[in-house]
């Protein structure tokens, strides 16, 4: 069943003009949200880490396959490497307990990817939200222009 409507398509583009990924990533995340519309509708709509994984690999296939090896820097600050397989594990377990906006922000503030977390964060967001297949920005947390 093909999740993805004419609403989606204009979405993932104008994610990737905020997150500044560039015109060639736009059908990448357009076929993440196809997988995510998927997953969605065959399971209980809880988020697991597989699923977030997948995701990852879909939307940015060189950088994203796995999770990051290397510290990043964000808004001048350094985010360490850590155990994100058992700390995205603890954030999906806590799903239901957080607001779509706090999970989102945890889910941010992790950055298990060297390159595409904003878009998997948006997609992850409008799951929580229950508006995946009608999607709206998510909230920029973070004061940074790219998240807007």
């Amino acid at each position: 069943m093909n999740h993805v409507n004419t609403d989606i398509v204009k979405f993932c583009a104008e994610e990737c003009t905020r997150q500044r990924s560039g015109e060639m990533s736009v059908s990448r995340m357009v076929d993440a949200y196809q997988f995510a519309g998927e997953v969605y509708s065959a399971n209980t709509k809880v988020i697991g880490v597989w699923t977030i994984a997948a995701l990852g690999a879909i939307i940015e296939p060189e950088k994203a396959s796995e999770f990051r090896k290397i510290p990043v820097t964000i808004n001048w600050r350094q985010i360490p490497v850590v155990d994100f397989e058992r700390a995205l594990a603890l954030l999906c377990k806590v799903q239901i307990g957080l607001t779509p906006e706090a999970w989102y922000k945890e889910f941010e503030e992790l950055h298990p990817f060297e390159d595409g977390n904003g878009r998997v964060g948006a997609i992850l967001y409008n799951w929580l939200r229950g508006s995946l297949f009608d999607p709206i920005a998510a909230p920029n947390m973070f004061g940074n222009e790219a998240a807007k």
